[in-house]
């Protein structure tokens, strides 16, 4: 399979990684309780910017970066696009391409897609099995 060939590769040149930010003093706890107000705010960011919305929850506007995991990835490739009942509904679907991999979004007549490489959490402690979208160029 091209994506297990390309993911040798990727994983010297290009792994990206992942910081969790936290500003303020967290008085929140995880995970945070709806309704409540705080005070702290957390977010991952990486050398590409802040990933504000790494779902890609289109109720919460797409952004160029997403997260998402290689098992996932690795699904859709072998079976098909599949509906995302949760974030928003919509079809995710993937595709690989002279050792590019892409993951895809169609939403309401609209299709936003992301290039994938593979990424890892600077703490060492969250899964490593992890891939990292942007718009690709």
């Amino acid at each position: 399979m091209l994506v297990v060939a390309a993911r040798c590769w990727w994983s010297e040149l290009t792994a990206v990684e992942i910081h969790s930010v936290v500003e303020g003093e967290c008085d929140c706890g995880a995970p945070r309780k709806a309704g409540l107000a705080y005070t702290c705010r957390h977010y991952f960011e990486c050398d590409w910017g802040v990933l504000r919305n790494p779902e890609a929850d289109p109720r919460r506007g797409i952004d160029q970066l997403v997260l998402t995991g290689y098992d996932y990835v690795r699904q859709l490739l072998e079976h098909g696009p599949r509906r995302r009942p949760g974030f928003g509904g919509g079809v995710t679907s993937a595709t690989d391409s002279q050792a590019r991999l892409f993951i895809h979004l169609d939403h309401s007549g609209t299709r936003w897609t992301w290039e994938l490489f593979d990424a890892y959490f600077a703490d060492g402690k969250t899964p490593t099995n992890l891939l990292i979208g942007r718009w690709p160029d």
